[in-house]
Parts: structure tokens; sequence; C-alpha cells
């Protein structure tokens, strides 16, 4: 790969790379909306899934695919089915999830559900959490396990899954 050197090019080729997204999503809303509508006439989904494939083609985040799935399901009473990796149109139409055409026009999926913000693991600060849960009481169960709130628990809960997540992204940088 050869890199961009001159500021000036390189400026421009970003201001072209921010174009070019916000025709790309203007135009997947057209087209998203536009298949919402198809199948909300036809019982036709099959454009829906063709859509989601083919946002996850160049698999960037650009595409929010997620938030796409995220956007059919609360506009519609379509559903993803994971195991047939494809949309699905529930057969009995609840009063509860009808097709909300003129919503689904209103949002675009890019910004219909914010993704979480990066948070890099901090050990100290988990480290301090589980010490502060540990002080929190003295009481053991019959299993010797300590007694804890359902707000304490889930702190806890919380605590591990960092752990857990610090400890992959550890293990990625360093091991892999």
């Amino acid at each position: 790969m050869d890199y961009i050197k001159d500021a000036t090019e390189l400026g421009s080729r970003i201001d072209g790379i921010a174009k070019v997204v916000t025709n790309l999503k203007v135009e997947a809303h057209e087209i998203a909306v536009s298949a919402l509508f198809h199948a909300s006439d036809h019982s036709d989904v099959t454009l829906l899934t063709r859509l989601h494939t083919a946002l996850g083609v160049a698999d960037v985040s650009v595409a929010r695919r997620e938030a796409f799935k995220a956007w059919v399901h609360d506009f519609s009473p379509i559903r993803w089915v994971d195991k047939d990796k494809q949309f699905k149109l529930k057969k009995k139409m609840s009063n509860e999830s009808p097709f909300n055409l003129d919503g689904a026009e209103m949002v675009d999926f890019f910004t219909y559900k914010i993704e979480p913000t990066y948070r890099p693991f901090d050990m100290e600060a988990a480290i301090k959490a589980a010490m502060r849960l540990q002080g929190t009481t003295d009481k053991k169960d019959e299993d010797g396990n300590l007694e804890m709130t359902d707000a304490q628990r889930a702190d806890w809960d919380s605590f591990l899954g960092r752990v857990n997540d610090g400890a992959a992204e550890l293990t990625a940088k360093y091991l892999n």
C-alpha cells in the first residue's frame, strides 16, 4: 500500500469518504424503506435479507447491520432468524407489531441504535470495584458464598464481565 503523504490530497480524500458515506446512508435508507414497503404489500422479505447481505459485503462498520436488523424488527412484524440467516415475516401478526412505515421512513437505521462507546479495560478500577463489593457483606450462604443484594449481584456480574473482556483484550493484544 502506498501512503498518501500530501496533506492537501489526504484532506481531499477524507472529504470524499465523508461524501460517499453520506450518499450511501441516504441511498441505503431509501432502499431499506422501499424494501419494507415491499414486504408490507407482498409479504415478501427476500429484499430485506438481500439488503442485509449487501451491507455486510465490505465487512465495515459503516454498514450497521445489527442496527438494520433492530430497525426492521421495531418497525415491522419481521424478525431476523440467525440460524437461517434471513428475515422472516411473523405468520400471525399481532396488534403489537404492525408495519410502521411512516416511522421507518422518518428514522434511518444508521442512527437508529447507537453503538456502545468503546472503553478500554481498566484493571485498577475493576479491582477497586471488587474490593468495594467484597467489603459490603460478611454474610455467607450455606454454600459459603457471600450473600448479596440484587444490586450488589448486578455490580459483581458487571465486574466479572469487565474482567473477562479485559482478559480477552489483553490476550488478543499480547498473545496473538
